[in-house]
């Protein structure tokens, strides 16, 4: 399966070459670091949303695959997101590197060299469960049997 939005790759990569990476604990941040590391979290959160909207071109019954590592790598790019996040909260209440902020970056290394592990191991299983839920006319029988009755016991509870 060939990997989309390879746009999101060259930005990760990007982060792992950053200058923050190789700033000493205890050694001060230079705030024109933290400004360019900003903008590029900036940058690569708008490039996810670019991919959620290339990813909802997908036709899960034409190409369910596609859709599959599509929806996989998109949850590999919020959790991605999600870390980056973090660092910048960290930097905003540190000036100064610090053992969390350097394992934030150790982790940040560990997630972008293990990325093809991570989708291929974590995510498509689970977006393969839920997109075959999703569109899976059986399941959705099966939870609208159930909903309609704990909605019907509830009614009854109420009575």
């Amino acid at each position: 399966m060939m990997c989309p939005f390879h746009f999101l790759d060259e930005l990760e990569q990007g982060f792992q070459r950053g200058a923050l990476f190789s700033t000493p604990v205890d050694q001060a941040i230079d705030e024109e670091k933290v400004n360019s590391f900003a903008g590029d979290v900036a940058e690569y959160n708008k490039q996810v949303n670019l991919a959620l909207k290339e990813y909802a071109k997908i036709d899960y019954h034409v190409d369910p695959e596609s859709k599959i590592l599509a929806k996989a790598v998109i949850k590999y790019a919020c959790d991605f997101l999600e870390l980056l996040i973090a660092i910048i909260k960290n930097l905003d209440a540190s000036k100064v590197m610090n053992e969390d902020l350097e394992e934030k970056f150790h982790l940040l290394h560990g997630v972008i060299m293990n990325k093809d592990i991570l989708i291929n191991a974590v995510h498509v299983p689970s977006a393969r469960d839920e997109l075959r839920a999703f569109h899976d006319q059986s399941v959705r029988d099966g939870l609208e049997s159930m909903l309609s009755k704990q909605l019907s016991e509830r009614k009854n509870r109420d009575s």
